[in-house]
C-alpha cells in the first residue's frame, strides 16, 4: 500500500523554487496546478502549463483563462502553444480570437531590402542553418547578407550573370558560408556569401530550377 503521507505523482512542492520535499508542502492534482500558475516564477507557470493538459478539461479551461488574462507575453504563447494542439471543439472557439501574431515582437527593420530609383524589393529571403545570417534577393538581381542579430548588412553583390534570370530558387549550405542560386539556363551557382565569387557551377537538364536542396 502507498504510504499517503509521501509524495505521489503529478503532486506539488511547495516552500522554494526546488526545495528537499521536507522542507516543502506537497499539493497534488487541480488545486497544485493552481498555485503553480499564481506562481511569480516563469519556470514554474511554463511547467505547469506543460503538465496542464493531464488533468483533463478542468486543466484546459485554467490554460484558456491563462490565454486571456495572464499579462506576460512568454506565458500567454505557451498556454497558446498547448491549447491550439487539442482538437476539442470548445478549445477551438475558445482560441480562435487569440492570434499567433499577437505574440511577436519587431526587433529591428532591415533598411536597405528596397533598391531605391529601381522599384525593387527583395522577393527571396533564405536564413542560414545557424539562425545567424539571412540573404535575400531582389528584383534587380542583388543578393544581400544580413546579420540577423543585428540587422546590418553584411554584403551586398550581383547575383545574376548578365543575361539570364533568376530561376527562383536559393539556398544556404548548412556551413552558412555558401548559397546555392538556381538560374534560368538550367544552372546552378554556388556563390561565397562574404566574396559574392561563384565557386562552382552545376549544369542540370530540366527546366528552370524552382526549388534546390542541400543534405
Amino acid at each position: 500500500m502507498n504510504d499517503q503521507t509521501q509524495p505521489q505523482n503529478n503532486d506539488v512542492v511547495l516552500g522554494g523554487r526546488m526545495p528537499p520535499l521536507h522542507q516543502g508542502v506537497v499539493l497534488g492534482g487541480l488545486d497544485g496546478l493552481k498555485q503553480q500558475l499564481a506562481s511569480h516564477i516563469v519556470d514554474v507557470k511554463l511547467a505547469a502549463i506543460t503538465q496542464a493538459s493531464q488533468h483533463g478539461e478542468a486543466g484546459l479551461e485554467l490554460l484558456v483563462q491563462v490565454l486571456k488574462q495572464e499579462t506576460s507575453r512568454q506565458i500567454r504563447w505557451a498556454a497558446y502553444s498547448v491549447l491550439s494542439c487539442r482538437t476539442e471543439l470548445e478549445i477551438k472557439n475558445a482560441i480562435s480570437e487569440h492570434s499567433p501574431y499577437r505574440f511577436f515582437r519587431l526587433l529591428f527593420t532591415l533598411e536597405g531590402s528596397y533598391v531605391q530609383g529601381t522599384g525593387s524589393y527583395s522577393h527571396i529571403f533564405v536564413i542560414s542553418p545557424d539562425s545567424q545570417h539571412l540573404v535575400t534577393h531582389s528584383l534587380n538581381e542583388t543578393l544581400k547578407v544580413w546579420d540577423l542579430k543585428t540587422g546590418k548588412l553584411l554584403n551586398s553583390f550581383q547575383g545574376i550573370r548578365q543575361g539570364l534570370s533568376f530561376g527562383g530558387a536559393m539556398t544556404i549550405y548548412p556551413d552558412g558560408q555558401n548559397c546555392c542560386v538556381g538560374y534560368s539556363d538550367h544552372r546552378i551557382e554556388i556563390k561565397d556569401l562574404k566574396t559574392g565569387h561563384t565557386t562552382k557551377t552545376l549544369k542540370g537538364k530540366a527546366s528552370d530550377t524552382t526549388a534546390i536542396a542541400i543534405s
